[in-house]
């Protein structure tokens, strides 16, 4: 199976359906996280089937930190490391931007997205 991951433009109203769609269908019962803010990335399939997500924004709290906002991976893609490579391309996109910190939080996960916390 090959994955790619890729930068999104999400002031693109289809971007931003996109990413509301995957919310929706890899954390279930959450709320979805406004994605007009930030930067995010969508994991493809061969190249063209969208299987996950991811994004980052700038803290409210610290200039130079970013926090690690929301991702997600479809169940039936899950075990190949989809986590770990949007994790790394979000801590990328932070040091391009002169962030020194990365921050997540588990306010609002749900009980399976805790359970994969790294």
């Amino acid at each position: 199976m090959a994955y790619t991951v890729r930068a999104v433009d999400t002031s693109r109203p289809e971007t931003q359906a996109l990413l509301h769609h995957l919310q929706k269908v890899c954390l279930p019962g959450d709320i979805v996280f406004p994605t007009d803010q930030g930067y995010w990335w969508v994991v493809y399939h061969d190249g063209t089937t969208p299987v996950g997500f991811g994004g980052i924004v700038r803290s409210t709290r610290w200039y130079d930190c970013g926090y690690l906002c929301r991702a997600g991976i479809v169940s039936a893609h899950r075990g190949h490391g989809l986590q770990k490579r949007l994790i790394r391309v979000r801590i990328n996109k932070a040091r391009k931007l002169g962030w020194n910190w990365v921050v997540r939080s588990e306010e609002h996960t749900s009980e399976l997205q805790s359970q994969s916390t790294i």
